[in-house]
């Protein structure tokens, strides 16, 4: 029964964990700026490097390409989710990632 709850729990947040930023384009913004930032992008299913210009653009936009992961990626569940649904983790281990990656 464990496994089953545990499966049923993996196979729910699989197929909702997204954020909603992963489903606006890429927009650099109309700024010069330089500055390296990462895009989820649906048609690969990945999160792809490009120049943020420093101002406007959208909330497809991630400083680090583990957290655009995380946040877009569709069919990966976060290591500590896994662990939590495993019986591993905990609530508040999950809370402590959420705060690390500023969620």
């Amino acid at each position: 029964m464990a496994n089953y709850l545990a499966f049923t729990f993996s196979s729910a947040i699989s197929a909702t964990f997204m954020h909603p930023a992963c489903a606006e384009p890429r927009d650099p913004g109309p700024c010069r700026g330089y500055t390296l930032a990462y895009h989820y992008d649906p048609s690969s299913n990945s999160c792809q490097p490009f120049h943020y210009g420093g101002c406007g653009g959208n909330r497809n936009r991630f400083y680090s390409y583990l957290t655009c992961t995380y946040l877009c990626k569709r069919n990966e569940i976060p290591w500590i989710l896994k662990k939590v649904a495993d019986g591993e983790g905990s609530y508040e281990d999950w809370q402590r990632w959420r705060k690390k990656l500023r969620l």
